[in-house]
This record gives structure tokens, sequence and C-alpha cells, in this order.
């Protein structure tokens, strides 16, 4: 089913409009590209603008003294107005991408029609102006009515010049459900070769947000080919099922590891390779952990021992990617979310902290070192088993009737 464009004005924030002005009162012209006018065109909220103009780097520089250039030999500027920034590209073309990434050269050209050419996608290479309105010479708006990424010109020449547009177009799909042109998949899967190229940061970027998309199954293509087998991201089924997970980091990555042979090998792998946040590989490994330590035993008890060990979020993440991942049965997975979800509303105690009593407590009655800790366990052994006993007075009156036996360790 073709969907129907917005074909009214992008909205453009008043510091934008005085950017127009400024460049076209010095004779310049100026469009908005990209992402900003996909977004409006497809009834999505617009946050970043990116414009392109004839104008060169020099004239910018000129026109706005406090612009940087962020990348001056690609031609390209970082312009402040009032309190917003604006990265503005003079058109050009670019050549002898050497490391699969980069152009090592550029050229400024005159028209925008040459700039567009160079660019990864045809729905990321419409422009807007607010008074001619939209160009379209690409015809990307036919792809976004149709749900389509497609590669600009030669498929193949455009993953040549640049790899990450592979997980690039992957992601879109992925964000906007949409499908990838078929000449356009051919050439993403004859180019995966390249990805190793690519810095672990940029494809971590890339690849969180296509397994947080509502379509993260865009990315099957590639685990079917093992183009990612040197992340350590292989051997699992298809990642449709993610999309019915909250679309947070931990829980999507959970459920992609959790589906392969060996979970935390391919994620201690695929976290040195890809340069992963200490917090997300950690939250990942504990949920992990917590699943696995489900499959054996499901009872309570195993179930508040998990939730001590690894806090009630992990357990939680846990459950669901076992559930969408296979390794627990949907029937599992709800059963085991909804005891969870009672322990919590009857606050029954599964940590140290939730004891009625703690280590001060222990050291009045004369606990020294270890035995501190191994008393409190103990006690919650007990506790979890029967959450009634825990009460102040009781486990109080039943650890000075230890201490006057002299039964108690380390005093």
């Amino acid at each position: 089913m073709e969907r129907t464009l917005d074909r009214t004005p992008v909205p453009l924030p008043g510091t934008l409009r005085q950017l127009f002005a400024v460049l076209e009162g010095a004779g310049y012209e100026v469009w908005v590209v990209g992402g900003a006018v996909r977004d409006h065109l497809l009834g999505r909220p617009v946050h970043d603008y990116d414009l392109t103009t004839d104008a060169p780097p020099e004239a910018i520089a000129a026109l706005f003294p406090d612009a940087i250039g962020t990348g001056r030999q690609f031609l390209s500027m970082r312009v402040p107005v009032g309190e917003d920034r604006y990265e503005l590209t003079t058109y050009r073309t670019e050549q002898s991408y050497g490391d699969h990434r980069h152009p090592g050269a550029v050229r400024p050209v005159a028209h925008i029609g040459e700039d567009l050419c160079r660019r990864d996608f045809t729905i990321g290479a419409i422009c807007y102006h607010p008074l001619r309105g939209y160009y379209d010479p690409l015809d990307g708006m036919s792809d976004l009515r149709s749900g389509r990424v497609r590669a600009v010109g030669e498929a193949a020449c455009r993953f040549e010049e640049d790899a990450l547009r592979i997980l690039r177009g992957i992601r879109l799909a992925s964000e906007l459900g949409f499908v990838i042109e078929r000449a356009t998949a051919a050439a993403m899967a004859a180019k995966a070769g390249l990805l190793p190229s690519l810095s672990g940061e940029r494809m971590l970027y890339e690849l969180d947000r296509i397994l947080r998309g509502a379509h993260p199954g865009a990315l099957d293509a590639l685990l079917e080919r093992g183009a990612l087998a040197f992340l350590g991201i292989e051997g699992r089924g298809p990642l449709a099922p993610l999309g019915t997970l909250p679309p947070d980091p931990i829980p999507r990555w959970t459920a992609l590891f959790a589906g392969m042979p060996q979970p935390r090998a391919a994620l201690a792998r695929a976290s040195a390779a890809l340069r992963m946040p200490g917090a997300l590989t950690g939250g990942v490994a504990a949920s992990l952990d917590a699943m696995a330590g489900l499959e054996g035993e499901r009872t309570d008890r195993n179930l508040k021992r998990m939730m001590g060990r690894y806090g009630p979020a992990r357990v939680a993440d846990g459950i669901r990617a076992g559930g969408a991942c296979g390794r627990l049965s949907p029937a599992e997975a709800e059963d085991l979310s909804l005891r969870m979800q009672g322990i919590l509303q009857r606050g029954e105690p599964y940590c140290r902290g939730m004891l009625a009593v703690n280590g001060r407590d222990l050291i009045r009655l004369g606990y020294r070192g270890k035995a501190v800790g191994e008393t409190l366990d103990r006690l919650l052994a007990r506790v979890i088993d029967c959450p009634a006993y825990n009460e102040y007075n009781k486990i109080l009156a039943d650890l000075m009737q230890d201490a006057r036996m002299g039964l108690q360790n380390g005093r």
C-alpha cells in the first residue's frame, strides 16, 4: 500500500530562516536536504536540519564570522545562528574513497543536482526551499510512497565508496519499516566484505539503531550470509521477534546474543570489536546470565535469587529476551514475568538490603569479619523461602539465642 506524503511546507525555525535570508541576500542559494525533508514528508517529527549551498566555505565564513569548519577539506561548516547550530555543506562531488569510508578528494560543483548524485539513498536526496518548494530529481518521493530504500545511481559504487552506507540503509529500513530495493539489497550483500574496514564505533551506532527499530529483521539478510561473523554476531535465527521487545538497547542486544550458540563468548567478541560501552556490555551480560539461571529452575526461590544477584531490571530483560529468541517459550516467559511482578508487588525480600536486619545490627551482637556477610546470606536464604520470617524482632531474637549458645562464627 502506498503512503500519502505530506507535501505541506517543511517547518523551519526562525534562526534557519535568518540563515536563508543572509545567504540568499548575498546572492547564494541554500536548500534543506536529507532527513528533515524525508521525515516531514512521512509525517514524522523533524529534528536536525542539514543544509546544502552553492556558497564556498570562505564566503560562509565571511557572512558568519563565528562559523567553524567541521570538515573544511570536505567543504562543510557549522554555522551558529542565535542559539542554534546548522551544518552547511557546499555543493560537491567526491572521489577516491581509498578507505571505503571517506573521500580522498572533493571538488565544488555549481548545481545542486550534481551534489545530489553523490548521496547514498534517494529518500535522503530530496531538497526543500521555502519559496521554491521541493526539488526531487532522483524520484525519492516515489520511493517514500512505496516504502522502499533505493541507492542513488549504481548501488555497488555507493557501497564501494562508503561501506557504512550498507548498515545505514538497513537502519533506515528497520526504523521506517521499508523494504530494501532488490538491486540495492544485492549490492549490499556483494559488498558486505567491506564492513570490517569500518570503525567499531560507527558500526555500533548503526547496529544499535537497527536493533532498536520497529523492524530489526531488516538485518537478517546480512546475518544469513555470515557478513557479521567478524564481530561475533552469527549463528542465530531471524531477528523479527526482537521487534516485540521494548525499544531499549539492553533487551534488544540481549535477545540478539541469546539466540547464538555461545551467547557470552559472542558478546565478549562483539563488545571488543564494536567498543561497546561498559554499561551496555555489563547490562547485556547480566541479562544473559539471569536468563541462563532461570532456564534450569523456574521456581520463585530461584527467581528471587536471580533478582538479588542481577537486579529486577536485568532479570526482566533476560526473561523478555529469552521469550523473543526462543530460549523460553512464550508461556514460560509470561509466567516468569507475572511471578516476578507478584514478588515485587508483595514486597518479598530478594536481596540483603531488604532484610529487616543489617550488618550494623550483627556487629552490635558481636559478629565480626566475614561472619557478618555469611550470616546475612544465611538469613536471606531463609527469608526467600519464608518471607514472613523477615521481622526485626524475630530475627534478632534468633540471633541473640545463637549468641548465647555460642553458635555464631568469627566472633
